[in-house]
């Protein structure tokens, strides 16, 4: 294992603006094409899309960190390269919601954290259609476009409001299905077929919560930064810790404002 080294956080902040700025270019000028097939979309797996703009963006990411002076290994949806010389690791989801990206519709972001040995030290979540940057720093806050973020938990019960789900695609979803009859019991559904967006609703007070499952750390990381900062309560379906230095897909994610979050917790234990 490596040993803990010298970090500047000033300075991987930086890093990390200039990455999703570089990033936020790249979607936007491939975003909504005139001919639908420039995007080259093509799956990765069942239910896995990946579209020309995807790996833009991921190449405009690693390229500002790996040109920087901050170091770190890159754990990206779409690559990785390991870095035995730092206990720092870039967790990266260069397009976040690529199947509704891929068909014009907004619901996408971008989310670039930094760890550091099992703790994240910062997440940046960036939403380019609603020209919102979201960021938390461990101890230090969250803000909404470089000012203070002020959010709080919007009112209602489970019975009548709306929870976003999300299912994997192919055999995972089919083998979850059946344990999902607890969301009889919610108002309303939401499917975003994006973890940026709904995550981003949630930091910014406009959605309760969210429950994903078999999800990767990297699509949810930096948004959970921002919601430590904000008391938002990121867990997994048992109401455990997160273990950041995990390298596979979590079975459960709950990610909702505190009320919430107890009372799904509640809900899907009884299911």
């Amino acid at each position: 294992m490596s040993e803990p080294l010298s970090f500047d956080l000033a300075e991987a902040l930086k890093v990390a603006f200039a990455a999703a700025d570089s990033a936020t270019q790249a979607l936007e000028a491939r975003f909504r094409p005139e001919d639908a097939g420039a995007l080259n979309v093509r799956s990765k797996s069942h239910g896995a899309l990946v579209t020309d703009a995807d790996m833009a963006s991921d190449k405009a990411i690693t390229e500002v960190i790996r040109n920087s002076t901050v170091g770190g290994a890159i754990y990206s949806e779409e690559s990785n390269a390991p870095d035995d010389s730092t206990d720092l690791t870039w967790l990266i989801d260069p397009l976040c919601g690529t199947t509704p990206y891929s068909t014009g519709l907004a619901q996408w972001g971008i989310n670039i954290a930094l760890e550091r040995g099992s703790e994240l030290e910062f997440g940046v979540v960036t939403l380019p259609p609603s020209r919102e940057l979201l960021t938390g720093v461990k101890g230090r806050g969250a803000s909404r476009n470089g000012r203070p973020l002020v959010a709080s938990e919007p009112p209602g019960d489970l019975a009548d409001i709306a929870i976003a789900v999300e299912l994997d695609g192919g055999p995972a979803r089919a083998a979850l299905a059946s344990t999902l009859e607890w969301t009889a019991q919610l108002g309303q559904v939401y499917s975003f077929v994006s973890a940026a967006f709904p995550l981003g609703q949630i930091l910014l007070g406009r959605l309760h919560g969210a429950v994903y499952h078999q999800i990767d750390v990297v699509h949810f990381a930096a948004a959970a930064a921002v919601a430590y900062e904000l008391g938002i309560k990121v867990t997994d379906g048992n109401g455990d810790p997160i273990d950041w230095a995990a390298r596979s897909d979590l079975d459960r994610l709950v990610f909702a404002w505190p009320r919430t979050h107890a009372a799904l917790l509640e809900l899907m234990a009884e299911d």
